[in-house]
């Protein structure tokens, strides 16, 4: 079983498309995914559209917070609802495809590994961030026993 672990705040103009392209990725293996959907405090819509998908689709597990307690809190809520042996995070704003969830889960499987760390070959983002990650990525090699290729 794999748990997919999805913060959100204030997100629901993505909802309907990363759940559209969650349940396309995972229909042939849908006993075994679970997608824990952290709702981080939203002020918009996204606790209704939330519960309505998870009343569509038991697969779906949604965790509200009462207020925003920020991107790590609601990743850790999320891998503590989590109840699958390995657990993927995706972002809403559908940067991550889901359609990589089920490569990502065989490779893991395959290579008899712990984790799975997926690099984006193309981006959107400006010089400034490209710079700035790539530098962040050659120090953290330096100096780190584990390696990020």
């Amino acid at each position: 079983m794999i748990s997919v672990v999805i913060p959100l705040y204030n997100e629901e103009e993505n909802i309907p498309q990363l759940s559209r392209r969650l349940n396309e990725a995972t229909k042939n293996w849908k006993d075994d995914v679970e997608v824990v959907l952290v709702n981080d405090g939203s002020s918009d819509r996204t606790e209704v559209m939330l519960n309505e998908i998870a009343l569509a689709d038991d697969k779906y597990q949604i965790i509200h917070f009462s207020r925003n307690f920020g991107h790590q809190s609601a990743i850790s809520a999320g891998i503590k609802k989590a109840e699958a042996d390995y657990v993927v995070f995706l972002d809403v704003d559908l940067q991550d495809p889901p359609e990589l969830i089920k490569e990502m889960f065989e490779k893991i499987i395959s290579s008899n590994s712990n984790i799975i760390y997926a690099q984006r070959n193309k981006s959107n983002e400006n010089f400034i961030k490209k710079t700035t990650s790539s530098l962040f990525y050659k120090i953290f090699n330096i100096l780190s026993e584990i390696k990020i290729l």
